[in-house]
């Protein structure tokens, strides 16, 4: 199973910056990485042709994400924004953006100061500023993703963690246009004495004020990971029904709205011993049903991570294929009645991690090449091309 966006204290706890680590601390990893940088970038949004955010993170060391990074799309090239540092934050990173206009985006993720804390920044037209966001947990609270309809809507989605061995529960915050609030939100299942539940919301996505979706993942102890989907009804958030095609792991990492009856959820299934199969889940407006979708190996894992939709018939998802050797991005197009393979351009071990669209002959994707340099693709209503970015 591949996510698009890695929890950082998950990242922490590789690094040895947290309990439980057994790798080595950033001061040792830079005696081995002095000469080094990792980017990477996690999220895309963009509002025209010539308006598109990037995010992510930079780092001297490969386990652990040191600063935000942020990239905008101007029309003609890609360029490095200013981003807020967190004072006296060991890492920070941003995993998402969207964005409604040149004078309105938000970025979404979390930074580690003390414990993990839920990081959200605002670009006002002029710059980006951080913007105080609800941290309930008391060990680990981090957002994977956000998604906004106007300035005065916007929702949050990721997961909070007590540290005290109930697991994880989902956690959904809301912009009223005033202040971020963390909103009451559902979990696939509920902790018990003797079995931990982790509930991890991945993506979320918006239709108006009274209809949004967000999906992601629940495991309960050592049982099946399963598929969790929620949705937003202008009061409240509730679980829905939806599909577990396989028997030992079903994961949702992307979810788009093109209509009220109509949205579209991607990630992946497979048994832990054997490669996953890409997942596509649609809804119809009365229930969730898996939608057939190609895999771009047969013997290695296969997994979706972003889907982005302009209309019924143009809709885009990406993903990574998993070699073994090396990972090489995945892209699908829906054209109104199946899924299709497209062609991707593609270096030494890619990963895409996620896509937006703005027409049927516009959209933009983001990842990863190698160990730790960005990578920017853009649909030009013909084929995908790489387009030149500053790595920092």
């Amino acid at each position: 199973m591949v996510s698009r966006r890695v929890p950082i204290w998950l990242l922490l706890l590789a690094c040895g910056l947290v309990a439980g680590g057994s790798a080595p601390a950033l001061a040792t990893l830079g005696a081995t990485a002095a000469h080094h940088r990792f980017d990477r970038l996690f999220g895309v949004a963009a509002t025209s042709p010539g308006n598109a955010w990037a995010v992510g993170y930079r780092s001297r060391f490969s386990c652990c994400p040191e600063f935000p990074l942020i990239e905008h799309w101007n029309g003609t090239a890609w360029r490095q924004v200013s981003s807020p540092a967190v004072r006296g934050a060991v890492t920070s990173q941003l995993l998402d953006v969207a964005a409604t206009s040149r004078r309105d985006a938000w970025a979404v993720g979390d930074f580690a100061k003390g414990r993990i804390h839920t990081l959200i920044e605002h670009w006002g037209g002029r710059s980006w500023r951080r913007v105080p966001s609800p941290s309930p947990g008391t060990h680990a609270d981090w957002l994977n993703a956000v998604a906004a309809a106007s300035p005065s809507d916007a929702w949050a989605v990721g997961s909070e963690n007590t540290g005290q061995g109930s697991g994880s529960h989902t956690l959904i915050e809301h912009w009223d246009g005033t202040a971020w609030r963390q909103v009451p939100s559902p979990d696939g299942a509920q902790a018990s004495a003797q079995t931990q539940v982790q509930n991890i919301l991945s993506d979320v996505a918006v239709i108006s004020p009274s209809n949004a979706w967000a999906v992601g993942t629940f495991i309960v102890g050592s049982s099946p990971v399963q598929t969790l989907i929620e949705h937003w009804n202008g009061v409240q958030w509730s679980v829905v029904p939806s599909p577990n095609p396989d028997v030992n792991v079903d994961h949702l990492g992307g979810v788009a709205a093109i209509t009220s009856g109509d949205v579209l959820a991607v990630g992946d299934f497979g048994d832990v011993f054997a490669p996953t199969r890409t997942l596509v889940a649609q809804w119809n407006g009365s229930k969730w049903r898996v939608v057939r979708s190609p895999n771009l190996t047969v013997d290695f894992p296969d997994s979706l991570g972003a889907v982005a939709a302009t209309s019924a018939s143009n809709a885009w998802a990406v993903g990574t294929a998993d070699t073994n050797s090396s990972e090489l991005s995945q892209i699908l197009h829906w054209d109104g009645s199946r899924w299709r393979m497209v062609r991707s351009p593609n270096p030494a071990a890619v990963g895409l991690a996620d896509v937006a669209a703005i027409s049927a002959r516009v959209a933009w994707a983001v990842g990863t090449v190698g160990a730790g340099r960005i990578l920017i693709e853009q649909w030009n209503g013909t084929r995908w091309v790489i387009v030149p970015s500053p790595n920092p």
